[in-house]
């Protein structure tokens, strides 16, 4: 394989931290806070070097009537995630074993 992967579920409730489930790794341990509501960052140094090269995918939860995460580069250290709610309003609570997948070439 030509790529590095990151494939995780991730929760997050409340105030706290994201919580991930790995379910396979060979990028290295992504460190996930929340950064204010409804953004989350995962941070691992030099990690996504270009933005041309790191591809991201998340999926959309349909339990809580319209919500929509997004996730995406943010520098060579960072991907960020955020979630809105049907209204388009950051929000909090609303990862519920998210999948996402974080591939660099």
């Amino acid at each position: 394989v030509a790529y590095k992967r990151y494939i995780a579920t991730i929760s997050q409730t409340g105030t706290a931290d994201p919580t991930v489930t790995v379910l396979e790794n060979t990028i290295g341990d992504i460190v996930w806070t929340r950064n204010a509501v409804g953004v989350y960052q995962g941070v691992l140094s030099t990690a996504f070097p270009d933005q041309d090269k790191t591809y991201l995918m998340i999926n959309q939860n349909t339990q809580s009537g319209g919500q929509i995460n997004y996730i995406n580069w943010f520098d060579a250290s960072t991907i960020e995630i955020a979630t809105l709610d049907a209204t388009f309003t950051p929000d909090d609570s609303l990862l519920l074993n998210t999948t996402i997948e974080i591939r660099t070439y």
